[in-house]
């Protein structure tokens, strides 16, 4: 079952790349607008990161088996719909659309994970499991885009959407006989299944200081990510060739990062964290001060492979610490947190960009980095000592 997930996953991971590239080049050469490109991403991503834990909880509550079929049917049906609008664009319509459609992919993606913890057993199993996962991700995010905005160029947006449906249909097929993940919530009981994972969170301190770190740690991650190409056109002169050969850099790491951590085996989830993070930290210093575009490509490359280790080092440490029964809960606080702190990242990289010049920005993320290594740095000091001291090692167990 794990294999077939996996593949379930970067299939949608690919399709989710090619509707999102299609359907915002829909919309800007519809309307030419900033902010209409911009009122599609909050749709689209922003607006489904509020409700992806509460649905979460539904879904469990609702205990029906087949739940991650009937989401990737979501998609595909959202989709599909949105392939018709898009021939005669409407915004409205879309927007709609758009937002059932992040809302489905963000809930299956945190059901995907929890099902995938629980039916590893194991952390060994666990880890090959995510590095599985994460192989998908790192691949499917370095191409994912460049096919799409191949293929838009080619065939047209309404074509690529079509694309983008037969890819959820596949995936919804192979997940059909998936089940749901488990919980001991009572049916119907959604306000209860959220308390107890606010609860659970607010008494294990070290989840709590693990959460937060990642969550101010994105925010600074993603506020370079806007700047990139004024850093790569006007500060470096690079033009639009030396904008995607930084995009490329990155790529390329972050698929190294991931094949990094899907051979880390038993290695300390809490050095993974701390090592990656500091790679992100000397890549944002390391491009900040960078006056030739070869040298950033190289800074980019590191940064990538720490991203490629980082966040599923994250996830499978909250995983670990994490009870079976609320690793859907929990993923979807996970999956809420990834979509919203880079949209406040993004705002903030622009803001300072506007004020200042890129340099500055990647200057200001760096910093954020190197501060969030030393947080890390410490949880893994202090599970360490836990370690030396513990005995029972259940789901409090140390992400040293």
């Amino acid at each position: 079952m794990l294999r077939r997930l996996a593949v379930a996953y970067t299939v949608n991971e690919l399709g989710n790349w090619l509707g999102t590239v299609a359907l915002t080049v829909a919309v800007f050469d519809h309307t030419h607008s900033a902010i209409a490109t911009a009122a599609l991403f909050v749709s689209v991503r922003f607006v489904p990161a509020l409700v992806v834990t509460a649905g979460v909880a539904w879904l469990e509550s609702a205990g029906r088996r087949g739940t991650l079929a009937v989401l990737y049917s979501v998609q595909a049906l959202t989709t599909g719909g949105l392939a018709v609008l898009v021939a005669h664009p409407v915004l409205a319509p879309i927007l709609v659309l758009g937002a059932l459609d992040g809302a489905a992919a963000l809930a299956a993606r945190a059901l995907l994970r929890a099902v995938v913890s629980q039916e590893a057993g194991d952390d060994a199993t666990r880890r090959r499991a995510n590095g599985n996962l994460n192989l998908g991700w790192a691949t499917t995010a370095a191409l994912g885009p460049a096919i799409g905005g191949v293929l838009t160029g080619a065939l047209g947006a309404t074509p690529v959407l079509l694309i983008d449906v037969a890819s959820f249909a596949l995936t919804a097929a192979l997940v059909l006989r998936v089940p749901t993940s488990r919980t001991d919530a009572a049916r119907g009981g959604v306000l209860e299944q959220l308390r107890s994972a606010r609860r659970y969170i607010a008494g294990d301190a070290t989840l709590g200081w693990l959460l937060g770190t990642e969550a101010v740690a994105l925010v600074f991650f993603a506020a370079v990510v806007p700047v990139e190409v004024i850093f790569a056109k006007a500060t470096l002169r690079a033009g639009d060739g030396g904008y995607g050969a930084l995009l490329a850099a990155w790529g390329a790491g972050m698929f190294f990062g991931s094949t990094i951590f899907a051979r880390a085996g038993h290695r300390s989830l809490g050095a993974l964290l701390t090592v990656s993070t500091a790679a992100v930290a000397v890549a944002y210093l390391g491009v900040a001060a960078a006056g030739l575009l070869w040298i950033a490509c190289v800074f980019c490359f590191v940064g990538g492979t720490g991203n490629g280790v980082q966040w599923i080092a994250l996830i499978t440490a909250v995983q670990e610490r994490t009870p079976s029964a609320l690793q859907g809960r929990l993923m979807g606080v996970v999956e809420s947190m990834g979509a919203l702190c880079p949209a406040v990242g993004f705002a903030l990289g622009g803001a300072v960009t506007a004020a200042t010049d890129p340099r500055a920005t990647f200057a200001m993320a760096g910093i954020a980095a190197a501060v969030a290594t030393f947080a890390f740095a410490r949880l893994a000091v202090l599970g360490r000592a836990a370690r030396a001291t513990q005995t029972d090692m259940g789901a409090g167990e140390p992400v040293g």
